[in-house]
């Protein structure tokens, strides 16, 4: 989404907040750097006016001492400024990317489901970036440019009314040049960061999948079709450049010819004994510190263009809206109830007037062919997605009367491909965990049946596992997901075909895992694998959204109905019939 500079400013505003008399007094004290120069300009000129009267060499020592004293005691000031400066932008900094990393997790499923990986990691690269460039360098810059541009004024109409005038004209029509060339940049710095977005996504997709790549021998055509992007984005980005060295070249020009004006009026003013030697190099100085000051201001807000693109992206991101959640805290989760609920997605219907009970202690299996809606309940039974019509009630109380947060906090989810990161066992194992034991940890690791292998490991549980666990076997990670399901010691666990990948072997060893849940937890399984729900209390059979059967695995059979045919169906492809 584009935004209005209103609407950057009051978001740069807000992000200040705690920070702004701190900014205030830093912002003052940087004002030392344009009287610093100022100060050098006026020594200059009173050197050379001391040397030309015929005063000894020792009056210009003594002008150079004393300029000595108060540069360096700007410079003290420029060093704590600085310092506090930076300090107050890494706070800003941080609290944006805690921002951005608390809308991550906090944020609906749509967030996860709308936005790509690489394009979020950019955007917290951004923050890194934008805070430097918009408090530490940008804000000082323009504040030192504009109070040269000042000082300079004041003295250059002291001297000459003319030349003061000068420097009134040029300002506008910088601003002019800036303003209309700078929408075009403008425009060509927001193409050039979708052209590189995409890229973003791409290098990150490839990465994720270049076993796949390599295992199908598609890298050419990848290569091929990244080379296309990158030639795009480099295309785009050197379009940009190009206008703004064409931008600087025209100031350049500009600057020149005005430059060279007060020059000649000073000469003027100087050969007609209207001033003297030392005021002349005092003009000279001051109008090329004001046209270089002005200058810069533009480049800086010529910068500031392209780090506002990227802004734009970090706002879409920090005004994405919180999920909603009710505040009711639950102690346990003792029944859910599903009555008459309903789910759309993308205007078609997932899950149509489904009504069910489900209680403590009990282990329910939904099945059904691909697309029924089985991960749908379950994406329901947490709180991840929400019902389109009819209610879920979990201990009799609306779900969304719930706090999500702590209502979670009683869940273990095992999804269908063990998820794992590049770490010990021991930290895959606690992941979200705080104040775990080695013992809770192992009594987790033994009911996901994982003893004996971690026991054979040299490091045991600090054993690292590689990026996405390549050091494991598919069973191996999924089962070290169960055990982080454990570790929460949770009320309710939920198998999101968490077999389907597997092996026969690993699926057994899954299986014992399943059967060593105590009784006092819910468990709820998806499945396509229908041995992994003979021992459940409860089928439901899932047809189109609707139960179309339920009951024991052994009654499903014997009705020979839905169920049945499902297995039969399975079981003829297994043996290829």
């Amino acid at each position: 989404m584009k935004y209005g500079m209103i609407d950057r400013i009051k978001f740069l505003w807000s992000c200040t907040k705690g920070y702004r008399c701190r900014l205030l007094i830093i912002y003052i004290l940087s004002l030392v750097d344009s009287f610093s120069d100022s100060v050098r300009n006026i020594v200059f000129a009173m050197a050379v006016s001391t040397l030309v009267s015929g005063k000894p060499f020792t009056e210009v020592l003594k002008i150079y001492g004393i300029q000595t004293i108060v540069i360096l005691s700007f410079a003290f000031i420029a060093m704590i400024y600085y310092k506090h400066l930076c300090k107050v932008e890494g706070s800003i900094k941080a609290k944006l990317q805690q921002e951005i990393m608390s809308k991550i997790l906090k944020s609906s499923i749509d967030f996860s489901e709308k936005n790509d990986a690489g394009i979020v990691q950019q955007n917290m690269d951004s923050v890194m970036n934008m805070t430097y460039d918009i408090f530490v360098d940008f804000i000082p810059s323009v504040l030192y440019n504009i109070s040269t541009v000042i000082i300079s004024m004041v003295v250059l109409i002291r001297v000459s009314i003319f030349l003061g005038l000068l420097i009134l004209i040029v300002i506008p029509v910088f601003i002019l040049i800036q303003k209309t060339l700078g929408t075009t940049f403008d425009s060509l710095i927001r193409e050039r960061n979708m052209t590189f977005k995409k890229l973003l996504s791409t290098v990150s997709n490839t990465f994720a999948m270049a076993t796949f790549i390599k295992s199908h021998g598609n890298a050419d055509t990848i290569l091929k079709n990244t080379n296309e992007i990158f030639i795009t984005d480099g295309d785009n980005k050197a379009k940009a450049f190009a206008e703004v060295n064409s931008v600087n070249e025209l100031m350049n020009i500009i600057l020149v010819m005005f430059r060279s004006i007060i020059d000649i009026g000073g000469a003027y003013l100087l050969s007609n004994g209207m001033i003297g030697i030392g005021t002349f190099t005092l003009i000279h100085n001051y109008a090329k510190d004001t046209f270089k000051s002005i200058r810069n201001t533009l480049k800086a807000f010529a910068r500031l263009g392209n780090t506002l693109s990227t802004l734009d992206m970090i706002i879409d991101l920090i005004n994405t809206p919180y999920e909603k959640s009710g505040s009711v805290d639950l102690d346990d989760i003792d029944s859910i109830e599903f009555e008459n609920v309903s789910f759309s997605y993308d205007k078609k219907n997932i899950i149509d007037g489904l009504s069910c009970t489900l209680s403590r202690g009990k282990k329910y299996a939904f099945v059904g062919y691909s697309g029924c809606g089985k991960s749908t309940i379950l994406s329901l039974v947490n709180g991840i997605r929400k019902v389109t019509s009819g209610i879920i009630k979990v201990n009799n109380i609306c779900m969304d009367y719930i706090n999500q947060s702590t209502y979670r906090q009683m869940i273990g989810v095992v999804p269908q491909t063990g998820l794992v990161f590049n770490g010990t066992i021991r930290d895959n194992i606690t992941y979200g965990c705080e104040n775990i034991s080695d013992s809770d940890i192992w009594e987790a690791i033994e009911k996901a049946n994982l003893t004996e292998f971690i026991q054979s490991l040299p490091d045991k549980l600090d054993t690292t596992i590689g990026e996405n666990g390549m050091k494991l076997s598919g069973g191996q990670r999924q089962r070290i997901t169960i055990a982080r399901a454990f570790i929460r010691k949770p009320q309710l666990l939920i198998f999101d075909e968490a077999t389907s990948a597997l092996d026969n072997k690993s699926e057994a060893e899954v299986q014992k895992a399943i059967d060593n849940i105590s009784n006092d937890v819910m468990v709820l399984i998806v499945a396509h694998r229908l041995t992994t729900v003979k021992n459940v209390d409860k089928i439901f059979c899932l047809d189109n959204g609707k139960v179309v059967e339920g009951g024991t695995y052994n009654d499903l059979m014997s009705k020979e109905g839905f169920f049945y045919s499902l297995s039969r169906k399975k079981k003829s492809r297994r043996i290829g019939i």
